[in-house]
């Protein structure tokens, strides 16, 4: 309801009646109370002032009507049960009921298995199906292949394609260098100079001598002109010193179509010992078709820090010479040797490997030989009537597990053998351990739990 003002009105608006409470004048003692007339004796008016009176307050909000009424402040209507005026629409607010029980307020409701008045849509909702079991929590879908109510694009999960193989990995994409899928541009992972991409900028890159100047490269698999997009060299690949990172994605592979004297496939013209600066990763190479004579190969040689890469003859091929996967190599990780030769070598002259795996295959076959602090490492070596061995010569071994296969000659796992322990044989063809072997640990490096060879070990 509006509220309009009104002045008071009386017979004597300007009469006060005073009472005496006390008083130090002895001649008006008697005096109880006095009724005057109040008049105002305020000698010269500067301001009138604004009148406080009925006529002043209902013009004044008479101009304000529309923007600030008292009839707009809230209130509660008993009728709707909720606060009218308040900006509030209704089905928002908690109401009461006739029979005194609250409404409005968020409930269940088994028709849209939702929760009613809460403003939160169904589908955002993990609900309740007729069985009792939760409804719209993730789950995989056949169809798709996705989590569905899991909010995440299809586009951003690695999905498993009809043959059952991964899809929807990172892979790299020449138009706009990125690796699609992964959503991080390649230069924000590494700094990289050059990439190449065809069989022509790999030519050009490697005839020029000095890489044309760049000191991080990155080899895109999949743009040379051999079997599979591998990049083909006609020569042994010397990398400038000033190249100090090479990178390969979509498994980058080199195939040499060559045959020369004593060659090295992929490797720096002397080891980096001063500072250990170079690096190489995700780089493979793979001798097929061509064979080289009775001379000595290196696929990789003096490299540092050299991580996921390859070394592969072609058992197809039949190579009279000797080959080695990876030579004079340090801090090496998850890298893979399968060399077939006259004398076949995985790893040869190489330190600090972890998790590698080394298979040479030959007369005189070995994964590893002459190599130190090795950890968590598989050799093997193969042979017809040679000497095949494991481990050849090695030191500081941990956790390895050796094996030499034989149909005739000698089999060793581990032989010549300096510092090793937790080592295990896998089946060798000979024995275990063979020649002589110092500082090893009896108990962790038996052949059987019972057998260790004894006239072998730290004699």
């Amino acid at each position: 309801m509006a509220i309009t003002f009104a002045d008071r009105t009386s017979d004597n608006p300007n009469r006060r009646k005073l009472t005496v409470v006390s008083s130090t004048n002895e001649n008006i003692t008697a005096l109880d109370e006095i009724i005057v007339d109040v008049i105002r004796d305020e000698g010269t008016v500067s301001a009138e002032g604004t009148p406080l009176n009925a006529t002043t307050l209902n013009t004044n909000l008479a101009q304000k009507t529309g923007t600030f009424t008292v009839d707009n402040l809230a209130s509660f209507d008993d009728t709707s049960g909720t606060i009218e005026n308040s900006g509030i629409a209704k089905g928002n607010v908690v109401q009461q009921t006739a029979n005194g029980v609250t409404g409005n307020v968020p409930s269940y409701t088994g028709a849209n298995k939702t929760l009613q008045n809460s403003g939160v849509p169904s589908a955002n909702i993990v609900q309740q199906s007729a069985n009792g079991y939760a409804n719209n929590l993730p789950k995989y879908s056949g169809a798709n292949k996705i989590l569905i109510d899991s909010g995440v694009p299809v586009a951003n999960v690695i999905t498993q394609t009809a043959n059952g193989s991964a899809n929807q990995l990172p892979v790299y994409n020449g138009t706009n260098k990125v690796l699609q899928n992964s959503g991080i541009n390649i230069g924000a992972v590494q700094h990289v100079d050059r990439v190449i991409r065809t069989q022509a900028d790999f030519d050009a890159m490697i005839s020029s001598g000095t890489w044309l100047d760049a000191k991080s490269v990155l080899i895109v698999g999949g743009g040379g002109s051999g079997t599979g997009g591998a990049y083909v060299t006609t020569a042994g690949i010397t990398i400038p010193a000033t190249v100090k990172n090479i990178y390969g994605i979509n498994t980058a592979t080199i195939i040499p179509a060559f045959i020369a004297s004593e060659t090295t496939i992929l490797g720096y013209s002397t080891s980096d010992t001063a500072n250990y600066s170079y690096s190489i990763s995700g780089i493979h190479i793979i001798l097929t078709n061509v064979a080289p004579g009775s001379v000595v190969t290196y696929m990789f040689r003096n490299m540092y820090n050299i991580s996921n890469c390859s070394a592969i003859v072609d058992p197809a091929i039949t190579i009279t010479g000797s080959v080695i996967g990876f030579y004079y190599c340090s801090n090496v990780t998850n890298c893979f040797a399968s060399i077939i030769g006259t004398s076949g070598t995985g790893f040869y002259y190489c330190n600090y490997l972890t998790n590698c795996n080394g298979t040479g295959s030959g007369f005189h076959a070995h994964g590893f030989t002459e190599c130190r602090y090795v950890t968590n490492c598989i050799g093997t070596g193969t042979t017809t009537t040679g000497c095949a061995v494991g481990f050849d010569r090695s030191a500081y071994l941990t956790n390895c597990l050796g094996k030499g296969s034989k149909t005739s000659g000698e089999g060793y796992g581990f032989m010549y053998i300096n510092r090793a322990s937790n080592c295990s044989d896998n089946v060798s063809g000979t024995d275990m351990w063979g020649g002589t072997n110092n500082n090893i640990d009896i108990e962790s490096c038996k052949k059987t739990l019972t057998t260790t060879s004894l006239t072998t070990l730290n004699a």
